[in-house]
């Protein structure tokens, strides 16, 4: 049985290209309270070790999720009503459950920022996209790789016996960097 792990990466930022110049049923931008337009994007990704290969791939497992919800602003500034809205919102687009308080908070303080700042004063609409990477894993993949690439070189060139090393990844859709620890061994 294959014990995959998943790790789940965000990033919340404002972008007024998402707003729509048509108006229709959905855009309340009519109304005098200020709304945030939130778009969701969500992208799970594979990691995986090629059959002949000896680095580790990462490849998007299915098509991207893109989802717009129109909220008012104090249904998501507000601590205990943001929370169940954004909750729901990350449901729907099948965000891990244990990952989804600091996606919270995280969306929740940008949007009181947002809120704060002169230039949104009096704004009807406030874009905020939420971009989501999921990414899962096999963790043996990691000690396969090390095997298949230090197979190949001389001994004298073998790393000692459990020698940690570091990789900077870089996810494609958010641009987020993360160090990765491979542990190292010879057998």
């Amino acid at each position: 049985m294959v014990n995959l792990q998943t790790a789940v990466e965000y990033r919340v930022i404002t972008d007024d290209s998402i707003i729509p110049m048509t108006k229709n049923s959905n855009n309340p931008s009519s109304s005098s309270e200020t709304f945030f337009m939130i778009q969701v994007r969500v992208q799970q990704f594979l990691k995986y070790l090629p059959e002949e290969g000896d680095s580790i791939m990462e490849a998007p497992d299915c098509p991207l999720t893109v989802k717009s919800f129109y909220l008012p602003s104090d249904a998501v500034i507000h601590d205990d009503a943001a929370d169940d809205i954004i909750y729901k919102i990350l449901c729907s687009v099948d965000v891990p459950l244990y990952s989804m308080v600091p996606i919270i908070r995280g969306v929740s303080s940008f949007a009181r920022k947002l809120m704060s700042e002169a230039a949104n004063l009096g704004r009807p609409l406030i874009p905020i996209v939420l971009g989501i990477a999921v990414i899962t894993w096999d963790p043996t993949d990691a000690v396969t790789a090390h095997q298949r690439k230090f197979e190949q070189e001389p001994t004298a060139k073998r790393q000692s016996k459990d020698e940690r090393r570091y990789r900077v990844c870089l996810t494609p859709v958010l641009g987020i960097r993360y160090k990765e620890e491979i542990k190292l061994c010879n057998f």
